[in-house]
């Protein structure tokens, strides 16, 4: 008998699903669904999410925005919300797949797959946005996105546990910038991914493919903050020490720690022009 697909209108029904048939949940599908045909995820029931309104919406609040696990970055990208609070991550919301892919890709699907990849995690990471999640039996918890990514392809979720909602600070005087490398222009996968976002004169760096996860720079983000005169090749060197890319077939290890370096400076001459 072949696996199933069910589609719940409420958290509570989504969770009961899980624990009848130990079902794995479905977002867009974009990863999900690319990880079975590869045998990566078991042929399990599919419990999809995209008919439970609580999802859904992008919401300002005082400190920031509010968005909702199952926005797309097609809409992500449509927003001159998410442009005028949280630049960076529009910026990668328009980097992600093609056409096709960002209509159904969502940003709680791209960071619960946990791929050092994920083009949303760097800009969200800097941002030091959190994780709203709902607990089977009717309770919340938050998670600090810093603290999300375990390890390669996994993550703090618990069996059962949904991301309802993503909150990001997005203060008045923000601003920041996302770059991607790829080996093409188009439907490229990440050879290295670079959010940085200043905030007065607080500055914080995050990288995407260059570790087993997507990584905050604490170190580097605090040589930038500094007054120190030579606080930008301080920062180079905290940015070497903090990320740990490999040679596959997307690029080198050696090419990817150039790529993040040359971005860095980058995003400096754009934030302080």
């Amino acid at each position: 008998m072949g696996a199933k697909l069910y589609r719940p209108r409420t958290l509570d029904e989504a969770q009961s699903l899980f624990k009848e048939c130990c079902g794995v949940y479905m977002a867009g599908g974009t990863v999900l669904l690319v990880d079975r045909r590869h045998g990566a995820i078991p042929d399990a029931d599919l419990i999809s999410l995209e008919a439970i309104p609580e999802l859904t919406g992008i919401r300002e609040t005082t400190t920031g925005l509010s968005i909702g696990a199952l926005v797309t970055m097609d809409a992500l990208e449509a927003s001159e919300t998410v442009r005028r609070r949280a630049y960076p991550l529009w910026q990668a919301a328009r980097e992600v797949g093609g056409p096709q892919v960002r209509n159904r890709a969502t940003l709680g699907g791209n960071l619960c797959s946990a791929t050092p990849s994920a083009d949303a995690a760097p800009p969200l990471l800097a941002m030091d946005a959190s994780l709203t999640v709902a607990v089977p039996g009717g309770e919340e918890r938050r998670i600090p996105l810093r603290s999300f990514f375990t390890s390669f392809k996994k993550c703090a979720l618990r069996p059962g546990e949904i991301v309802t909602r993503i909150e990001l600070p997005a203060p008045p005087d923000s601003d920041g910038r996302f770059y991607k490398v790829g080996r093409r222009s188009a439907l490229a996968i990440s050879c290295l991914t670079l959010a940085v976002v200043r905030s007065g004169n607080t500055w914080s760096v995050a990288v995407g493919a260059a570790a087993p996860t997507p990584v905050w720079c604490p170190e580097t983000s605090a040589a930038l903050s500094s007054e120190n005169a030579d606080r930008i090749d301080r920062a180079c060197a905290a940015l070497q020490r903090e990320i740990a890319p490999i040679d596959d077939r997307w690029g080198t290890a050696s090419y990817r720690r150039t790529v993040a370096e040359r971005l860095l400076r980058r995003a400096l001459r754009e934030l302080e022009a």
